[in-house]
């Protein structure tokens, strides 16, 4: 299990979502399939974050980052979904000591917007292409798992 997905269960906030709605949302993020499939090494184990209250877990915007994402995780199942997709494509993308920067196929305004705050939590640099639609992110000395 994922550290957003724990983070809700712990305390207790997460609704379970029905079989149908779990479905429907997976296929659509399927449909929109956020990232590249030859980019994504064979599924690995995946980890978990462990927050450490010293770090600092804010965008350049001031948004509480942590907070931001345990709400959007109880928003509804497609937020759920693709937030837990982004969380392992970045995880499995800093385990990978071959590649320090990965950019991401083009996306809706919003997705890019949670890929954005996703890797600030993770302590990464994250700028849009040049085209406007793709999101880029690099390692920094700052990133954390």
């Amino acid at each position: 299990m994922n550290w957003l997905s724990q983070t809700v269960l712990d305390d207790g906030f997460l609704p379970q979502p029905s079989e149908k709605e779990e479905r429907a949302a997976q296929d659509q993020v399927e449909k929109e399939d956020c990232c590249d499939k030859a980019d994504k090494p064979e599924k690995t184990q995946r980890k978990m974050l462990s927050r450490d209250s010293s770090q600092d877990y804010t965008d350049s915007t001031g948004i509480d980052l942590h907070e931001f994402l345990v709400n959007t995780l109880k928003g509804n199942p497609r937020d759920r979904i693709m937030l837990l997709k982004l969380e392992q494509d970045i995880l499995d993308f800093i385990s990978n000591n071959e590649s320090h920067k990965r950019k991401f196929p083009p996306m809706t305004s919003y997705h890019r917007m949670l890929l954005h705050r996703v890797a600030a939590y993770f302590g990464m640099d994250h700028n849009v292409d040049p085209s406007g639609k793709s999101v880029v992110i690099n390692k920094t000395g700052n990133t954390r798992m």
